[in-house]
């Protein structure tokens, strides 16, 4: 009776807070324009200027949004703009509405699944309902959601059952490609050669794809893109080290990475093959350049291949909500701190405190 009571009112709290924080951000779906705007551009066949920002003046106007509005420019490699041409089939509102549905599909899909294929604790699904980064993406039209899905999908399902596949798969994750920097690391360390060439042949024909869409000169373009104001916005509110000096200065950026990196060091040489998939993932989003809250779609896989409390309870349970002064800043100490508790029985000497997680997926 009191478990029941217990995660009854878990699930009113996590509801609570979806629909507190969840209708706020609906009402700006700040990253939608951009997926919308490629789709256009690639209807009206004009996909060479997809990194040209003066080819998007007109569109901005005719969606009514105000001059300056953030989020407007595509800046994700040329392929993934083929992948959004059907929201060009509707208005801006529809297409808006459209997207958001298939990210609460998404949402609801990881809330259901990834305990399954994780072999985790089915009550953690209370958790994933407010787990602030699924929130964030869904409100704000992100694609980290399915990202999060392939990713957990292709090393813990298909990975098994073909590898050949299973690289292919991820490398869709390439939407982002900074958040897939240092996954193959675990293809190579856990042998799965053939997942890991796989993956390197399709990144090369989407690399290629792009190239050939948008041309040397959209290229050049893309990467200046890159580093303008419009993508590299609000650093000091990301989820990474750069993000830790500019708000603590250099000494406890310095102590975070030497932590990060001597902790990883450690579990690429000894650990199981979810911890090491843990830590690339949490390496990938601290030294990323641009890792905002949605990035961090990926720590529910850490969370749920974890079996460790401390771990698992301080990614899931809904802390953050309620220090908003602090902004990102523990999470990223959150995240240095995972790595460093997952490294600690590779210490020498310290094996008697080994957490083991209850599946590999190699």
């Amino acid at each position: 009776m009191l478990k029941f009571a217990s995660l009854t009112a878990a699930t009113l709290l996590a509801f609570t807070i979806v629909y507190f924080r969840l209708g706020a951000l609906l009402q700006s779906c700040l990253d939608f324009p951009q997926f919308y705007f490629a789709a256009q551009l690639v209807a009206a066949g004009k996909i060479h200027l997809l990194y040209d920002t003066s080819a998007y003046q007109s569109l901005i106007e005719a969606a009514g949004l105000p001059p300056g509005s953030a989020s407007v420019y595509f800046n994700r490699p040329a392929f993934a703009a083929l992948l959004f041409w059907p929201l060009s089939l509707f208005s801006f509102t529809t297409a808006k509405a459209i997207f958001v549905a298939i990210n609460i599909a998404l949402w609801s899909l990881l809330i259901w699944q990834l305990p399954i294929w994780l072999n985790a604790p089915s009550h953690l699904r209370v958790w994933m309902i407010c787990f602030l980064p699924f929130v964030t993406s869904t409100g704000l039209c992100q694609d980290t959601l399915l990202i999060t899905i392939l990713t957990a999908y292709v090393f813990f399902v298909l990975i098994d059952r073909n590898e050949i596949l299973a690289g292919a798969v991820l490398s869709l994750g390439l939407l982002k490609p900074h958040l897939l920097v240092f996954l193959p690391i675990v293809l190579f360390l856990h042998r799965r050669h053939r997942a890991l060439a796989s993956f390197l042949a399709a990144a090369a024909a989407l690399g290629i794809v792009s190239l050939c869409l948008t041309g040397v000169h959209g290229f050049a373009q893309w990467t200046q893109l890159l580093a303008a104001p419009t993508t590299d916005l609000l650093p000091h509110l990301m989820g990474n080290l750069r993000a830790l000096y500019l708000q603590s200065g250099p000494y406890p950026t310095a102590a975070a990475a030497a932590i990060a990196i001597l902790g990883a060091f450690l579990v690429l040489r000894h650990g199981t093959c979810p911890e090491v998939l843990s830590i690339c993932i949490l390496l990938t989003l601290l030294l990323g350049p641009h890792v905002y809250p949605q990035d961090y779609s990926l720590v529910a896989i850490i969370a749920l291949s974890s079996n460790n409390p401390c771990i698992r309870y301080g990614i899931l349970l809904p802390w953050y909500y309620f220090t908003p002064n602090w902004g990102f800043l523990p999470v990223i100490w959150l995240s240095v701190a995972s790595i460093a508790i997952t490294s600690f029985p590779y210490i020498p000497g310290r094996t008697f405190l080994r957490f083991r997680p209850r599946i590999s997926p190699a």
